[in-house]
């Protein structure tokens, strides 16, 4: 870069070297502010050259200031200083001591660059020395290369999360189909082994499990929210008095939570191994997987396994309605109904009230004489519609029996219609309660 050289009225060289260019505007002390707001808060004529004031409003506009902040510099006691410490304020517009140095030539205003040269100079001076003596006395124990280091280090680009298992070294992403939520301080590892034998071994499902996949070195609690978030589609949660203790596991379950609000995609799958655990709040509407209930052991690493392997959104079959056979069955069961509906419809006869009462009075009267005659000769017991196997009577063949037993049937069928019938056309009328006592005497 090349440094910025002009020359006065007197003919002497004003320039500013690149060492100096940098600095930051907070290097100016106090006093050089008062100086540099002793000439630009005069209001000064419009620089041609420049195209703008050549006082404090004109070096807000080249800053970068717009109308409003300018009015508001305008109000305050020293416009010059407001100027300075809102632009300390704004690292978009650069406030460096270079850039003041050339935007008051941009100005035209190189009797403010006369008069406070030296005290610019100064004061850069001084904040050079601060600043290596401040380098001196904390230098850091890292090296410049660690990302935590400085703001520069040349590994800030890299993306951590993209190589989170020991299965991604290899070459290729890895996802599995569960993340194991479990707390490796007790007794809980010994369960944890168990599952890994029998769904990775038999149900060939891929798990991750903490301690035994992860690489060291990594940020914990990011390495675990990426695997949880893109590589894992379940969690599997080993729930234990252990678990209630661990700090990662109530970020992990709280993060997949987040993610599985309502449990509405099953992301959740707690395994309690140990039945004095209090299930947290946010577990409470899960379905659990039970392993401390031995008779229902068998069924235990199944149920498990086929939670797993469930799909996350079960898309909806349209198969049983699209198939011929549910068509020919839907025909089929709407003749069924129709023709049920059809066996089961009665149709009155229009009749006046003498018709029907005339009808009902031979209805019983054929009733009761077909009680006690077949009663009589055959041994027929018209409630069970058998013969009663006390009678000595002759009851003829079993087609006859069968034959007897529809007749009463239909009879009572009828006889319970008319009732209906003769109920809707004469209903009975309540006697008053004198008419009772009355009767009784």
């Amino acid at each position: 870069m090349e440094s910025m050289e002009i020359v006065n009225e007197k003919g002497e060289i004003m320039s500013l070297s690149d060492q100096y260019k940098e600095i930051p505007l907070d290097g100016l002390n106090i006093s050089s502010r008062r100086k540099l707001a002793k000439y630009l808060n005069i209001p000064a004529e419009f620089h041609e050259d420049s195209g703008h004031i050549g006082d404090y409003s004109g070096l807000a506009e080249l800053i970068g200031f717009d109308y409003l902040d300018i009015k508001n510099f305008e109000r305050q006691k020293s416009p010059t200083e407001e100027v300075l410490d809102a632009w300390s304020q704004r690292a978009d517009f650069k406030p460096t001591i270079g850039n003041l140095w050339k935007y008051l030539i941009e100005l035209g205003r190189l009797d403010v660059l006369e008069d406070c040269e030296q005290s610019i100079r100064r004061d850069i001076e001084g904040f050079l020395q601060r600043r290596a003596k401040f380098q001196d006395e904390y230098k850091p124990v890292q090296e410049d290369t660690v990302s935590q280091s400085t703001e520069t280090a040349p590994d800030h680009h890299v993306n951590e999360t993209l190589i989170l298992s020991k299965d991604d070294v290899e070459g290729h992403l890895q996802f599995y189909d569960a993340f194991v939520c479990y707390n490796p301080e007790g007794g809980d590892v010994k369960f944890v082994k168990e599952m890994i034998k029998m769904l990775e071994n038999k149900y060939k499902l891929k798990l991750f499990v903490p301690y035994r996949d992860d690489l060291p070195g990594g940020a914990r609690y990011v390495m675990d929210a990426k695997l949880i978030e893109s590589r894992c589609r379940r969690m599997v949660i080993i729930m234990s008095q252990n678990y209630m203790k661990s700090s990662a596991c109530d970020f992990q379950v709280k993060f997949a939570h987040a993610l599985s609000p309502g449990a509405r995609s099953k992301k959740l799958i707690p395994v309690l191994i140990e039945s004095s655990v209090k299930i947290p709040q946010i577990l409470r509407h899960v379905t659990l997987c039970d392993f401390t209930k031995q008779d229902l052991m068998e069924w235990f690493w199944d149920r498990l396994a086929k939670a797993i392997q469930a799909p996350l959104e079960p898309e909806k079959s349209q198969d049983s309605l699209d198939s011929p056979n549910s068509s020919a069955s839907s025909s089929m069961d709407i003749e069924n109904s129709s023709s049920v509906s059809e066996s089961i419809n009665i149709e009155f006869p229009v009749m006046d009230h003498q018709e029907v009462r005339s009808e009902l009075e031979s209805l019983d009267g054929s009733s009761m004489e077909y009680s006690s005659s077949q009663g009589s000769s055959t041994g027929f017991d018209p409630d069970s519609g058998f013969c009663s196997s006390s009678s000595s009577l002759n009851i003829g063949s079993t087609t006859d029996m069968l034959y007897q037993r529809d007749k009463k049937e239909d009879v009572r069928q009828k006889k319970s219609i008319m009732s209906g019938v003769q109920h809707f056309f004469f209903p009975k009328k309540k006697k008053h309660k004198s008419q009772h006592t009355s009767s009784h005497a």
